[in-house]
């Protein structure tokens, strides 16, 4: 691929999510011959250093209706304007909307625009018998406004791509299997590494282990979890149970407010941001995940590998993932008594678990790095060069 100077701006709401899902493909591009920038909320050392030749600290708050992302329109179009790029790859809903805001100014018809979604967030798809409101339409017509600055539309499930494809969000529409997930550092748990994460979280043989990493906000729904767990509790007080909830952000203080009044805050365990989350799903026996909507979860797709059952909301994104009765179930999205019922019947079964985790292992394969990088970096080399692979 020939590529002289031509520069490409990668960018996403924070530089965490760059750090956490694309720094192979910022190190493809760059590999190529590309001058890669990254532009960004929060902290730029979130970044690893070098892992673009420019890095960009954007006006962005997680807010639709923020100011400082209204400002941010006129900062990224000049900073569009000034480095002339080629291309610019956005991620995540919030920045791709300002960004392709910014690229419908005067002097960009030349710059291509990539948007690849991590999930679309219309909360009513997920919310049974529920009518769209006010956040949900705002996000479809900000979709609808920003189709005709989209160049390349990418789309990490089924339903997203379906919803896309209907109403032509994207010159070119493409189905990927998410960013890719890097399978090797989630093998299948052996009992020797179970039974020593185990006894290093302070559980015994018979306890019922529970993860769901992830961010803490109301997308997430971590709230519903602890309510279905304390519902066991009460319907099955002979079951010990312990559910470990890594991660940091909005909800956090409302979420252990829920535990403590529930009374399960002596079983719902708050670890914080953990850098590796490996141990907790060795110790654990079930991975869950009660958001409300999701592109193609990393977290699910990680616990998954190492061969956990699922039980996950039937919401887009979960649904690519959890087969059910081959890698886990599926229960109503915040239906806290369905969940409740779907974790009792797994713990009383633990062949079952077994039985699921060995498909749940198997189907995560389908989305691992390798799978996911040669579909993602053609499309890049389509892009650039009108070459398809």
């Amino acid at each position: 691929m020939t590529t002289g100077k031509t520069k490409i701006l990668y960018a996403a709401s924070t530089f965490r999510h760059l750090a956490q899902f694309h720094l192979p493909y910022l190190a493809f591009l760059r590999e190529r011959g590309f001058i890669v920038h990254a532009a960004a909320g929060g902290p730029a050392t979130d970044l690893p250093a070098g892992a673009a030749d420019a890095v960009w600290a954007a006006p962005l708050e997680k807010s639709m209706t923020s100011l400082s992302n209204w400002r941010g329109v006129l900062w990224f179009y000049r900073l569009l304007r000034r480095e002339k790029y080629a291309l610019l790859s956005a991620h995540t809903s919030l920045a791709a909307f300002f960004l392709r805001l910014a690229a419908m100014g005067p002097g960009l018809g030349r710059l291509k625009v990539m948007n690849t979604v991590h999930g679309y967030l219309f909360a009513a798809e997920a919310r049974s018998g529920a009518r769209p409101d006010f956040r949900d339409r705002l996000l479809r017509a900000a979709e609808r406004v920003t189709a005709r600055r989209t160049d390349w539309l990418l789309l990490m499930n089924g339903d997203d791509y379906n919803y896309a494809a209907a109403r032509r969000l994207g010159r070119e529409t493409r189905q990927i299997p998410g960013m890719g997930v890097d399978l090797a550092r989630f093998p299948a748990t052996s009992a020797a590494e179970r039974e020593r994460e185990r006894a290093a979280l302070g559980l015994r043989p018979a306890d019922l282990a529970l993860v769901y990493a992830a961010e803490f906000s109301p997308r997430k729904n971590q709230r519903q979890a602890v309510r279905a767990l304390a519902l066991l509790r009460r319907e099955r007080p002979a079951l010990v149970w312990r559910l470990y909830l890594p991660g940091e952000g909005s909800e956090t203080a409302a979420c252990r407010a829920e535990a403590q009044g529930a009374g399960v805050g002596d079983r719902v365990v708050f670890p914080g941001h953990v850098r590796d989350i490996r141990p907790y799903y060795r110790a654990a026996d079930i991975v869950i995940s009660t958001s409300l909507s999701e592109g193609l979860p990393f977290h699910l797709t990680e616990a998954m590998s190492t061969g956990l059952p699922a039980l996950a909301s039937d919401a887009r994104g979960h649904r690519e993932l959890v087969v059910p009765g081959v890698t886990g179930e599926l229960f109503p999205p915040g239906d806290t008594a369905a969940l409740a019922a779907r974790v009792a019947e797994l713990a009383a079964d633990g062949a079952r678990r077994a039985e699921l985790g060995a498909g749940a292992r198997e189907r995560a394969k389908l989305f691992g790095l390798e799978t996911a990088f040669p579909v993602i970096t053609g499309i890049y080399t389509e892009i650039m060069t009108g070459e398809r692979l």
